[in-house]
């Protein structure tokens, strides 16, 4: 038997181990199990599950008759009967993780005090590698005006505290970025081992090289499925060229200006790439970064436009009946101008299915670097290719893991408790 350590849990600080067949041998052993049916009497879901999140999903199925046992089907361990553990501190068994040898040393957690040497690594050939430079320096400069947010929501990954080839991912939540210099991918690969197979992680601003790759970790290590993917064009001018560059005058009755945070609701539900994160994500863009709208006299929002982690101008978006207006070239020409004014390059994404942005940006005479995406992933539901079984005779409960290595866990203290209290 080895001993396999899983990372990741739901609470995301306690780790829980599980025995597991050093050599699983799924073809003949599994198939056998699962020759003769096993009927599902009773499914509970924890307390707190919702289907707006992830962090409590998971369940007790309750099995009508025991399993057989076989080199690939063995019991696992329940705490001792009688037990109380407070509900959400103590899991007999953790839910989705990627199992691993106790490998999690390899991973460095970088300080922040490292972050800018990381960060000018990234100054060769500039622009080319302009979106890990200016991710990096915004994290820094959030760090400077929220500490506390920063140290609890962002981190950043290197391997075996080594980054000088400028490998790193960083998370912030569930937004993912990651990077390397080296022409090789294979450490970066090996970084994205660090990521956590029951989360959802949005990529943001993937290189096009790096993107196949990243696809394939996720749906073929890691059992995901990708659920979006939105490739974009990246445009880049110089602080000295937009500094030289005067914007188009505002019209009559139009004022723009800086955003705050209580617009957020009005312009969080219109957005059209939104998701459930949209509203805390606009909050922290508008709070620390960049920001512009067009009002009208009566202080209605006409249009709006933000600046994103990675430093690119971003969600420039006119409402309704005042598309059409030049608001949005007003917007934009405005937000160039308050960066270069403070010492920046800019750098702006277009959808690259926006012709007509894209040839806005052309007629600007913005450098054309290139293609990035962002990609959604999310995970898949209950394994359909099992390799691994763990079933527990007394409780008759079942666990099942998949081909991607991962392994759903279904026992949990707190819910067989409260079933036997109920029964």
């Amino acid at each position: 038997m080895k001993k396999f350590t899983f990372k990741g849990v739901l609470d995301g600080f306690r780790s829980s181990s599980v025995q597991l067949p050093q050599q699983m041998r799924p073809e003949q052993d599994i198939q056998e199990t699962l020759k003769a049916e096993h009927f599902c009497v009773k499914k509970i879901n924890h307390p707190r599950y919702g289907s707006s999140g992830f962090d409590w999903d998971v369940s007790i199925m309750k099995l009508e008759s025991p399993l057989t046992f076989n080199s690939a089907v063995q019991p696992i361990k329940l705490a001792p009967a009688g037990l109380v553990v407070p509900d959400g501190e103590n899991l007999v068994v953790s839910g989705w993780g990627t199992l691993s040898s106790e490998n999690s040393e390899k991973f460095t957690v970088l300080p922040i005090d490292e972050w800018a040497k990381l960060r000018d690594l990234y100054k060769r050939e500039w622009p080319k590698y302009i979106l890990p430079y200016n991710l990096l320096q915004n994290y820094i400069s959030w760090h400077s005006k929220d500490e506390d947010y920063v140290d609890a929501n962002v981190k950043v990954i290197c391997l075996e505290n080594d980054y000088s080839d400028g490998t790193f991912l960083l998370l912030e939540k569930s937004y993912l970025f990651f990077y390397t210099l080296n022409e090789s991918l294979d450490r970066l690969e090996k970084l994205l081992d660090y990521l956590d197979p029951k989360k959802v992680y949005r990529a943001r601003c993937v290189y096009d090289k790096d993107k196949e790759m990243f696809k394939r970790v996720c749906v073929q290590k890691f059992g995901m499925q990708i659920y979006h993917e939105h490739d974009c064009v990246m445009f880049f001018t110089s602080k000295e060229t937009g500094v030289l560059y005067e914007p188009r005058p505002i019209p009559k009755g139009i004022q723009i200006k800086q955003l705050k945070p209580e617009i957020v609701p009005h312009i969080a539900p219109i957005y059209p790439l939104r998701n459930e994160d949209t509203a805390s994500l606009f909050e922290r863009l508008i709070k620390y970064n960049y920001s512009l709208g067009a009002f009208d006299e009566n202080g209605e929002l006409l249009a709006f436009n933000l600046q994103f982690m990675s430093g690119e101008v971003m969600a420039l978006q006119v409402i309704g009946q005042h598309k059409r207006r030049k608001l949005g070239s007003i917007l934009a020409e405005r937000m160039g101008k308050l960066i270069t004014r403070n010492g920046t390059d800019i750098f702006v994404r277009v959808a690259a299915e926006n012709g007509p942005a894209l040839k806005f940006s052309e007629s600007l005479g913005m450098k054309n670097l290139g293609k990035m995406c962002h990609i959604v992933t999310f995970r898949h539901g209950f394994p359909n290719q099992p390799t691994a079984l763990a079933y527990d005779p007394v409780q008759k409960l079942l666990a099942v893991g998949d081909k991607a290595g991962s392994l759903r866990m279904y026992p949990f203290l707190n819910v067989i408790q409260k079933e036997n209290q109920t029964n």
